[in-house]
């Protein structure tokens, strides 16, 4: 298994050339079963991300036609892309450490996975959404984050900008920033959107966004940056708060004029409350369970008419 892991490396580097793969920011975004996300993150990083850039997209699709789709996007696009095999998930040592870490009831209190014969089911811990998301999260950052030459960004796959943002500028004053996960009154770098600046922290192949344990409690997705953290209190890092589409009430041209998106009258006939998350100063958008198998037909239609409006000159 290390052998694929190591030979997948060699090929992406051999077909990507130097220059492509360093001097610019690289979004990491992961993929599982929605192609069309991945055209609405190309449009929108295209229009908003002011900053040289490069999207890296992990292929975590659960079956071939899923891989297919979502590599045809990738080659539409020309954007750098690389398969994460489904066996990977079996084996990755990120699941035992999940073992170790959740051996009470109360830590085991939020994702209540199986026991079997006294301990986690590692199986069930591997085919968790959020185990899977750590997985592939670890991946990309020891193969292609921890010693690029310049920011990494962490990015869901149902994460969109929607107002123009330079990354770098989040960056300016602090090495490390991203959404506050508010999970359960805890607070750390919650996955959909995290930045940091590799050359810039101390030991960064310590900081990992995996699965941990705060308070007693296993935590979601980018818990055990936490460990880190509390290992280097010397570093300054940015939490920004998940706020709510319902901040936009009453909805109005008005409204979203004031917030600074263009088209305020077409968005304004979109059927809101959508149940979208806002980060980062309202600059990107969150669909929330995106990798679903079945998702909402009528949030679906909204979230793209909300995009479309957003896209239009």
């Amino acid at each position: 298994m290390n052998f694929m892991r190591i030979f997948l490396c060699i090929v992406t580097f051999y077909f990507f050339s130097p220059d492509e793969l360093s001097a610019k920011i690289r979004i990491f975004t992961f993929h599982y079963n929605s192609p069309e996300f991945l055209e609405f993150q190309y449009k929108t990083f295209k229009k908003f991300i002011l900053d040289d850039y490069e999207i890296f997209v992990v292929n975590d699709a659960p079956d071939s036609t899923k891989e297919k789709s979502i590599r045809d996007v990738c080659e539409k696009y020309d954007l750098m892309c690389v398969r994460y095999e489904q066996e990977w998930h079996r084996t990755d040592p990120i699941n035992e450490k999940i073992r170790m870490m959740d051996d009470t009831p109360q830590k085991n209190s939020y994702f209540l996975f199986p026991f079997e014969e006294g301990s986690l089911d590692l199986r069930a811990v591997s085919e968790q959404p959020s185990v899977r998301h750590c997985h592939v999260i670890q991946y990309a950052l020891d193969h292609f984050g921890y010693d690029h030459d310049d920011i990494v960004v962490i990015m869901d796959a149902d994460v969109f900008p929607v107002k123009p943002i330079r990354i770098r500028d989040l960056l300016k004053d602090v090495p490390l920033m991203g959404v506050d996960s508010e999970f359960r009154d805890k607070h750390y770098l919650w996955v959909p959107f995290i930045a940091f600046d590799p050359k810039r922290l101390p030991e960064v192949k310590d900081l990992k966004f995996h699965l941990g344990v705060i308070d007693e409690m296993l935590c979601d997705t980018g818990s055990y940056s936490a460990v880190y953290l509390k290992e280097h209190p010397e570093v300054p890092f940015r939490l920004y708060p998940r706020c709510p589409d319902y901040d936009f009430y009453p909805w109005d041209a008005t409204t979203f004029l004031a917030f600074g998106f263009n088209n305020p009258y077409d968005i304004a006939k979109i059927s809101w409350p959508i149940t979208l998350e806002f980060y980062i100063d309202y600059h990107f958008i969150h669909y929330i369970g995106g990798a679903a198998h079945v998702k909402s037909a009528k949030k679906l239609q909204a979230t793209y008419d909300f995009l479309n409006c957003l896209l239009k000159e």
